[in-house]
């Protein structure tokens, strides 16, 4: 089923990755003309993809066969990029977003599978914890293991940002063996309070710890002072 028949007035953006297997791929990420935050590629996701890619040139079992979950995840596009990187993921978004991630599975499903990963998309409401073991269950997969979780320019919205630390903090403890999580967001002055904010409640937090990943471990090609990527790990006791 194509855009159009699934969702209004579509566009198509491609983004050009180096797969696991070294080979140059082209990820078709469907778009929309109008709608809300989450159904467009920003600057931030976009970075945090070629992120991604560099570290898996520079270490090519980075990612191969771990398990990746997106949060917030808008177009999919971070997680459709781990796909090819080697990581079988879980996009999440909530219930109106859903049918976005769908149409990008399936525009990608070919590519998908010549990786031989896994790419799903389920509705998932932060802070809901109790049907977290139904969201890993939909990889049909024999392991409840998570590598990574990413996270892109999600912190914008008051009401929403407690159940995002409360998912974080959870999610440290509940995979504290195993767990790396990826925070990228980009500056913006009508957001500054609410990005301290919420780092200081981080910060707070004795369980994890977080640091900045430099401008030298980007992408050079797609980097930006405005534009910041966080690393988020469970502290080992």
């Amino acid at each position: 089923m194509n855009c159009e028949q699934r969702i209004d007035k579509c566009f198509v953006r491609e983004l050009e990755v180096t797969a696991l297997s070294g080979e140059n791929v082209k990820l078709l990420i469907s778009q929309k003309w109008i709608g809300d935050v989450g159904v467009v590629v920003w600057d931030s996701a976009l970075m945090f993809s070629k992120f991604l890619e560099r570290r898996s040139q520079l270490n090519p079992q980075y990612f191969r066969n771990k398990v990746a979950l997106e949060l917030g995840a808008g177009t999919g596009i971070c997680g459709l990029v781990a796909s090819v990187l080697g990581c079988d993921v879980i996009l999440t978004d909530i219930p109106s977003i859903v049918p976005l991630l769908e149409t990008n599975i399936e525009n990608n499903k070919d590519l998908i599978a010549l990786c031989g990963r896994k790419v799903v998309a389920h509705s998932w409401k932060w802070a809901s914890f109790d049907t977290f073991e139904q969201v890993l269950r939909c990889l049909e997969s024999n392991t409840m293991s998570l590598d990574y979780v990413f996270i892109s320019d999600c912190i914008y919205y008051e009401q929403g940002m407690h159940s995002l630390i409360e998912s974080i903090i959870w999610l440290c403890e509940r995979f504290k063996n195993s767990l790396e999580i990826y925070l990228c967001y980009e500056e913006r002055e009508e957001h500054s309070a609410l990005v301290e904010t919420f780092f200081r409640s981080l910060s707070s937090t004795s369980t994890i710890s977080w640091t900045e990943i430099g401008a030298e471990e980007h992408d050079p090609c797609f980097t930006s002072p405005d534009i910041h990527l966080i690393l988020i790990k469970p502290v080992k006791q």
